[in-house]
């Protein structure tokens, strides 16, 4: 399997004897969950700031670098890339979203992330 780098999005192909397939790795399809990528954005900075008083453990700290990337790219509107980063920055971080009330970021960190 390969490996294309395109834009901000991964594309793997698979070609093997008689077998070719396909698979896009990008989210774009949860697009739709950012309507304000600057008010998201500005949320992310306030949880990225209370995630840093708050975190103790090395998970933490990669939950905060994800939030902090996702923060980067809503700025520059890659939505991808957003949803990207906030998958992986996983339940915590919408936890302490939650508790200090970013409610846009809390929402598409829920989506992104999978949480019910």
């Amino acid at each position: 399997m390969s490996k294309i780098r395109i834009g901000k999005a991964d594309r793997s192909v698979i070609v093997g004897g008689d077998v070719h397939g396909d698979v896009n790795n990008q989210p774009g399809s949860m697009d739709h969950v950012i309507d304000d990528p600057a008010k998201l954005a500005e949320e992310l900075a306030q949880l990225r700031a209370a995630m840093k008083q708050q975190g103790q453990t090395v998970e933490h700290d990669e939950a905060i670098v994800a939030v902090g990337k996702a923060e980067q790219a809503a700025r520059e509107n890659d939505k991808a890339g957003v949803l990207q980063y906030l998958r992986s920055a996983g339940k915590w971080a919408f936890d302490v979203a939650t508790k200090i009330g970013v409610n846009v970021a809390a929402e598409v960190i829920k989506k992104a992330a999978g949480i019910s």
